[in-house]
């Protein structure tokens, strides 16, 4: 038998050779493009998540803007409440030197509504209405319903139940006497408890 050709050995060991490195080439090549796929969907995610951080940043210095307006509301609020409650105390006091005779009265008069110590709306009207029984006419009417409209308007910043008790004591002003008190006392405690039915 013919022993293999020094050459023909070398001829397929350098085809072997040849074959395996083009295999690895072919494999270093696909492994470099999924790498480089990889890179560009981290790049991407990288760069999603930089733009919701800034997002985050965004929503975090409006939330502390909204903050800071809030806390300058509630104070401005206070100094408002505050500069009315002296308004209504300055209204109060003109309306008592501008008409004597209702001073001497509000002075003498021991059955003069004293203010509800409470800041709840319906507790308000309660108090005022167990105060109903001492009143004597109109004119300790008219005080009492003047300091209910400005503690139930404290409490609730607002109602319509305040344009009623405007209206009503409006209608109490034009009266020309005291002859059906007892006839307003009960229509009186009557709008009361609708008005504690609409709170």
């Amino acid at each position: 038998m013919t022993p293999p050709d020094k050459n023909s050995i070398e001829k397929s060991q350098l085809q072997k050779f040849g074959e395996i490195l083009q295999k690895f080439g072919l494999d270093l090549i696909q492994s470099i493009g999924e790498m480089k796929h990889g890179l560009s969907v981290l790049t991407e995610k990288i760069e999603k998540i930089e733009k919701e951080l800034i997002d985050l940043k965004g929503i975090k210095n409006q939330l502390q803007e909204n903050s800071r307006l809030r806390e300058e509301f509630i104070g401005i609020t206070a100094k408002m409440e505050k500069q009315l409650r002296l308004l209504h105390s300055k209204i109060d006091q003109y309306e008592q030197f501008s008409s004597p005779s209702q001073n001497n009265h509000v002075k003498l008069n021991k059955s003069s509504p004293s203010t509800s110590s409470s800041e709840d709306p319906i507790e308000i009207i309660s108090d005022y209405q167990s105060q109903i029984d001492s009143l004597i006419n109109n004119a300790d009417l008219i005080q009492l319903v003047k300091k209910m409209k400005e503690q139930i308007y404290l409490a609730t910043g607002g109602h319509r139940i305040l344009i009623e008790l405007r209206t009503y004591s409006q209608i109490l002003e034009k009266k020309s006497g005291d002859a059906d008190w007892k006839d307003t006392q009960v229509d009186f405690i009557s709008r009361m408890e609708a008005w504690k039915s609409s709170l």
